[in-house]
């Protein structure tokens, strides 16, 4: 069980850490568009292939990001069922040492 939650946990840290890197390469995109408005100095301007170049990159981690967010959703899943399984096992053996206990106080 430790392992499934060092897992989960391991796995969402990294899925946090590829989304600040997506927010950001977004800022950053948004100031280097927003700079080249204003100003409009030549020399000065981004290029279009740089422009794509950054959409593509960010696209790019988008589509990791949302795996990784599927991943720690799994792993999620994962220890969800262990605990339940350790619960419901802490049930029957209650109900069977119960049992145990009526018959001993029985006799």
């Amino acid at each position: 069980m430790e392992n499934a939650i060092i897992a989960f946990e391991t796995a969402f840290k990294d899925t946090q850490s590829k989304l600040d890197t997506i927010t950001w390469k977004l800022e950053s995109f948004e100031k280097d568009v927003l700079s080249c408005v204003r100003r409009n100095v030549k020399g000065k301007m981004i290029s279009v292939m740089d422009l794509m170049h950054n959409i593509r990159d960010i696209r790019n981690d988008f589509l990791s990001l949302r795996a990784e967010m599927m991943d720690v959703e799994e792993k999620n899943k994962e220890v969800h069922t262990i605990i339940t399984n350790l619960i419901n096992s802490a049930y029957n053996e209650h109900a069977v040492l119960r049992e145990m206990l009526k018959n001993y106080e029985g006799h």
